[in-house]
């Protein structure tokens, strides 16, 4: 990964400001053709345009195919290898060198593609068009050997293939995750066009080393449907539920979720991405932990002696066995008390486990008669002690005409005197220029940005790694002339330019000459704590629109609206805005003011997302002493136990139990 060294944040908000203020000072830019020799992977600047049934052929002065050097592994060497995503993951299996003797040419023939089949375990099978290049949006041959000398490459240089003039739309569906309000698997994707269903289906590696390659997964299908969303049932939970605890290391256990989709001809398309089952096994949960609960009379029955025991966490295992707790909602209008003396009662309090369908009795067996008022103060308390209220918002890039511009259209990356991370040539491109405030994009030398769903992961990758983007508000592109239109929000740039100046005033305070990497984080953590009040009624705001996500999906316009609405009401707690000028955020604002201080203390840090006891929550992690380490700066800001998340290992149990970090992020170990 690409690392800027930390000059400032605040000079580059001021140059945007000057650009928006009128400023046409040229900015100095560095050429594209330098920035690719950063990264491992170069892209061809040619977009390689062949039909549906056509083959492609690249010109060699090998003569004899197995005179290419090795690279990699011998026995899957060759000098291309031809791929359904720009990350090179989706591997195709297509003979490229099949015999030794080549005539000035290699020739990739569709026909010759060995299809992925989706054999089904009840004996149905799934299949691709034959004789075609596989449906993906794009196809990307790498090529790893110097096609005139045969020598490896010191970087595989990747060729981007459109396939022209298919005779169906159809091609893989992008799938998102979220786990339901009350503990179900929901599948959310694009809707595919020319589909007419789609096949939920879980994959596991055959157990049999010896197969084909066609038959190296195993699929079973859990569901079918004509919408593009599934939700499961506990039919299925249960077919989920596998023991990664006690596994031994056994990988043939492991599966992951794929969305195929299929026309109304029969055929299907390649595989979606894939959701994790280990993750999945890892959030979802099963039941209440019993053998855990504390302070009980009976456990097995939750049956406590006064309200001071009334749990705010409960202990639960997972589907896959792990321990977790997760937060209690309590329904206090429907209480039921019965007289057991003259001044006593027991009362019969109903709750549900955040994130879960399970729903129970609390009994406390000993109350006095003047019970209500404590126990409403002791539910308000136990509402207000998990702090999470993390919102995900999908990036939408819209196709627009675009075709004469008066505007100067930026084709390099941008000098920018700021910190910030970048893993790829387009990344960079990107990054630098919106921080720079540019408006018009030309991504000509990108082929792979010709790639939507690869555009927008690339975008959602950049935001991530860098909160400071937070500005952007709107993207359209131009299919036609290559063309990236950013509309973006002056108000939200200045209140960062302010948050940032502020942040450059705060930290000569509070850190120190001769600090250590952990005195700095703990400096900052204090800082937010000491700074900062939880938002309950933004949090409030963010479950409800939770719901609205829940029940009409993420790219519905009720669900689009109520993401405006709620940016535009409470948009500042979720930002550092809320903590450094008001005092007042959620989590995603604490993560992202810790991110951003620690950073201009020469910190390396991210912002990182997951589950905590059930709620979707955003915390840090900060790489110290080369581990990446748990800063939990929202819980840390606790009277009752503080900095309980404080630079701790991401296997301290304190962390496992109650976060869950989102599977992208869990390369940071």
């Amino acid at each position: 990964m690409k690392k800027i060294k930390l000059k400032s944040f605040l000079a580059i908000l001021l140059m945007s400001s000057m650009i928006f203020s009128g400023c046409n000072k040229k900015k100095e830019e560095n050429n594209i053709t330098e920035t690719n020799t950063k990264y491992d992977v170069e892209y061809a600047k040619d977009i390689i345009e062949v039909g549906e049934g056509e083959s492609i052929s690249l010109d060699t002065s090998v003569k004899d195919g197995s005179k290419f050097e090795v690279v990699g592994d011998e026995l899957d060497a060759a000098p291309l290898k031809l791929f359904g995503d720009a990350k090179l993951y989706k591997f195709i299996d297509a003979p490229i060198v099949s015999g030794k003797k080549l005539d000035g040419k290699i020739t990739i023939n569709p026909t010759n593609i060995k299809q992925n089949k989706f054999k089904l375990s009840d004996g149905k099978e799934l299949t691709l068009k034959e004789g075609v290049w596989p449906a993906y949006e794009k196809l990307y041959l790498a090529q790893y050997n110097d096609l005139k000398t045969g020598k490896k490459l010191k970087k595989p240089v990747v060729h981007v293939i459109n396939v022209k003039g298919r005779s169906s739309g159809i091609t893989p569906p992008v799938v998102s995750k979220t786990i339901t309000s009350d503990g179900k698997l929901n599948l959310e994707w694009n809707q595919v066009k020319d589909a007419t269903s789609y096949h939920i289906l879980k994959r596991t590696k055959n157990s049999d080393k010896n197969v084909k390659f066609d038959q190296y997964y195993i699929y079973e299908e859990l569901g079918k449907v004509t919408e593009n969303n599934w939700t499961s049932t506990p039919e299925v939970l249960k077919k989920l539920a596998i023991d990664l605890k006690n596994n031994n290391g056994d990988t043939s256990k492991y599966y992951d979720l794929i969305v195929v989709a299929e026309d109304s001809s029969g055929n299907c398309t390649p595989a979606s991405n894939l959701i994790s089952g280990v993750d999945i096994c890892r959030t979802l949960i099963q039941d209440i932990d019993y053998s855990k609960i504390t302070n009980a009379i009976d456990a097995k029955t939750l049956t406590f002696e006064t309200l001071d025991n009334l749990p705010k966490f409960m202990p639960v295992l997972t589907l896959g066995g792990t321990e977790r707790i997760s937060a209690v909602e309590y329904h206090g209008s429907e209480i039921k008390a019965e007289k057991t003396g003259n001044q006593e009662y027991k009362i019969t309090i109903p709750f549900s486990l955040k994130g879960t369908s399970i729903k129970k009795e609390v009994t406390i067996t000993k109350v006095n008669s003047d019970y209500k008022n404590k126990l409403e103060d002791k539910l308000k308390n136990i509402e207000q002690s998990t702090k999470t209220g993390r919102v995900d918002k999908n990036i939408t890039i819209n196709e627009k005409d675009i075709d004469s511009l008066s505007e100067d259209i930026k084709k390099n990356v941008a000098k920018v005197d700021t910190n910030y991370d970048a893993s790829s040539s387009l990344e960079e491109f990107l990054l630098t220029n919106i921080l720079q405030g540019n408006t018009y994009l030309s991504l000509e030398n990108y082929p792979e940005a010709t790639d939507k769903s690869f555009l927008i992961n690339t975008i959602e990758n950049i935001l991530f790694e860098n909160p400071i983007m937070s500005t952007v508000v709107n993207y359209n592109y131009s299919s036609k002339n290559k063309i990236l239109q950013i509309t973006y929000d002056s108000e939200k740039q200045a209140k960062q330019k302010e948050c940032l100046d502020k942040i450059s005033k705060i930290l000569p305070t509070i850190i120190k000459e001769g600090m250590s990497d952990l005195e700095k984080s703990k400096a900052i953590n204090d800082y937010i704590a000491k700074q900062t009040v939880y938002d309950y009624k933004a949090f409030e705001a963010i479950e409800k629109y939770n719901a609205i996500y829940e029940k009409n999906g993420g790219k519905s316009e009720i669900t689009k609206k109520a993401y405006d609405d709620l940016v535009k009401n409470f948009g500042y707690a979720m930002d550092s805005e809320g903590v450094l000028l008001k005092g007042i955020a959620v989590c995603s604002g604490y993560a992202k003011t810790y991110y951003l201080m620690a950073r201009m203390a020469g910190l390396q840090a991210r912002v990182v997302t997951g589950q905590a006891t059930g709620g979707l929550h955003a915390w840090n992690l900060v790489r110290i002493n080369n581990k990446w380490l748990v800063v939990d700066p929202t819980w840390n800001d606790s009277d009752a136990d503080p900095n309980k998340y404080l630079n701790i290992s991401q296997d301290d149990k304190t962390y496992t139990k109650d976060h869950v970090i989102d599977e992208k992020f869990k390369e940071f170990k």
